[in-house]
């Protein structure tokens, strides 16, 4: 019971399988995972941070296109639209 409640903790907290069981491994072998584990969350809180410049980056584009959008009509699909929102969308505007 006590290494599921563990195993649970640690994927509750971020780590991944593959890293539970790396930790688990360094238990059984009588080594303390206690360094590699702030080793790993230093990693998480880093990979973390990046990922949500990335989502920040992606929520202003979508508003930007959101606001560029206000200023077009709706179309009718015709056979070469289907949606003019979608085509009038850029690479430039991410």
């Amino acid at each position: 019971m006590q290494r599921l409640k563990f195993i649970h903790q640690a994927r509750e907290i971020g780590f991944s399988l593959k890293e539970v069981e790396e930790i688990l491994a360094s238990a059984e072998d009588g080594t303390s995972p206690c360094p590699r584990v702030r080793e790993m969350m230093i990693e998480k809180i880093e990979e973390t941070q990046a990922q949500i410049v990335r989502l920040q980056n992606h929520v202003q584009m979508l508003q930007s296109t959101f606001a560029d959008w206000g200023e077009l009509p709706d179309s009718e699909p015709t056979g070469e639209s289907i949606c003019c929102l979608i085509e009038s969308w850029t690479e430039e505007q991410k």
